[in-house]
């Protein structure tokens, strides 16, 4: 029998198009779920990898301050006999980045059932008692006080050397045998003696409370023009202690450095505001009290 002999079937190849297509998807597959594994990986297992925080600097981190770091200090001023005029209290709080002076005149009730003022407090106790009532008056916890008589304000300015700048509200005019003193209302560059001038000038408009008002805006803008970075802080509390009386001790005031630095460098003019103090007067001569309205008490206790 003859068999007829047939060629055996070839077996079916893949064709060469669907090996690189399936390459291809591999290779793909193999860099996206690679790249999502190791940001994934480098996010969580290593933080220390991932982009590295914004530096701190001194422009976006302030110092942390709370209110035990404010301070209080009643400025005390005096004519050249001793007599006192006005007290002000100079509060510096860091957490607001402000200071404020609010001025009393002398005649301050005190005590309403003994009648004590600041000025009759002063007369008889000297500045430690007094500085004790206004404590308990204003709830105070600081216990600061600087005292300085007219001319030894105009010594401190010449220490000083730029005098003093300041906003008055109204025309000065004034002639005696003491002193001449003319100025127009409105910004004006005093000299050290026009300004222990214009704290001895009694005519304001609003008498005895607006020359207060006045005595603490020129505390403010002392403040404002001393108070700023660049300058030597030793040297103006060594000047200050010169030219007053004071308890702030060169210790405190070191420990109130890192305070004063920082309101210094947020000082653009106008780091201090003077609170107007109003109230009523009663009596006349020695029996001449001053009671500040409440609410205005409050803002002040509260600044």
């Amino acid at each position: 029998m003859l068999w007829l002999s047939v060629p055996p079937e070839e077996e079916e190849r893949p064709s060469s198009s669907g090996t690189v297509i399936f390459t291809i998807v591999f290779l793909v597959s193999l860099v996206v779920f690679g790249t999502i594994g190791f940001f994934w990986w480098q996010h969580t297992e290593h933080p220390s990898l991932a982009a590295p925080a914004q530096t701190a600097t001194s422009e976006t981190v302030a110092p942390l301050f709370s209110e035990k770091d404010s301070r209080t200090v009643a400025v005390y001023l005096t004519d050249d006999a001793g007599v006192l005029q006005t007290m002000t209290l100079l509060k510096a709080d860091p957490t607001k980045d402000a200071m404020t002076a609010a001025g009393f005149p002398a005649e301050l009730l005190l005590n309403d059932e003994s009648g004590e003022t600041l000025k009759s407090c002063y007369a008889s106790g000297g500045i430690e008692a007094v500085q004790t009532a206004v404590k308990s008056y204003f709830s105070l916890t600081d216990n600061y006080c600087v005292v300085f008589r007219y001319q030894q304000v105009q010594g401190l300015l010449l220490q000083m050397k730029d005098g003093l700048n300041i906003e008055i509200g109204e025309d000065v005019h004034a002639q005696s045998k003491n002193y001449a003193l003319h100025l127009a209302a409105g910004w004006q560059s005093l000299t050290p003696e026009q300004a222990a001038n214009l704290l001895q000038y009694n005519a304001w408009q609003g008498g005895r409370r607006a020359q207060a008002n006045m005595h603490a805006a020129m505390i403010a803008a002392f403040c404002n023009q001393y108070l700023v970075a660049g300058r030597d802080g030793q040297t103006d509390y060594a000047a200050i202690c010169s030219f007053s009386g004071t308890n702030i001790r060169e210790i405190e005031w070191q420990s109130s450095q890192m305070m004063l630095s920082y309101l210094a460098q947020k000082n653009t003019g106008s780091i201090c505001t003077t609170l107007a103090v109003d109230g009523a007067f009663e009596g006349a001569g020695d029996t001449l009290v001053f009671t500040p309205f409440d609410n205005v008490l409050a803002v002040v206790k509260e600044s």
